[in-house]
């Protein structure tokens, strides 16, 4: 792979990262906690999501690590919780924009094999845009009009 085809490959991925960044922040700037977490029934992934969270290993490494901690967790927070879950999917778009900006030709082409077929770091990057794509896709066209907001 040449040189100006990567660069004209990431070039490409930092405008697609861009916009799926500025579509997300678009899609999701007018939800409050209470429409983000709405809902009548879990999804099986909801289920287990929560049930494997980190609380209880956390608390059982806190008890066999430190002195006497203090277990106590504060009452939940929706806003708060709404804020780390954009929050999280916002961090993760820039780090993906960044790594696309920041990494080199010699890097964006660094090759490894994926069920026996040869994968580059672009290709990868560019399947994390993909993934992006497909769910944001999914909340615009599917989520928001749900909810009674308007697709965007």
């Amino acid at each position: 792979m040449s040189d100006s085809n990567i660069e004209t490959r990431k070039q490409e991925l930092r405008v697609r990262l861009e916009g799926i960044r500025d579509s997300y922040n678009q899609n999701l700037n007018d939800i409050r906690a209470e429409v983000g977490f709405n809902g009548t029934e879990w999804s099986v992934a909801d289920l287990l999501r929560h049930v494997t969270g980190a609380y209880y290993p956390n608390q059982v490494a806190s008890l066999l690590e430190e002195d006497n901690p203090d277990l106590t967790t504060p009452a939940f927070d929706l806003g708060l919780a709404w804020e780390r879950s954009t929050e999280r999917i916002m961090g993760q778009i820039s780090d993906a924009l960044s790594l696309t900006n920041d990494l080199s030709a010699e890097q964006l082409q660094r090759t490894g094999f994926r069920s026996g077929d040869t994968v580059v770091v672009i290709d990868v990057l560019e399947g994390w845009a993909a993934h992006f794509e497909e769910h944001l896709s999914q909340l615009q066209n599917e989520i928001r009009p749900r909810e009674g907001r308007s697709a965007r």
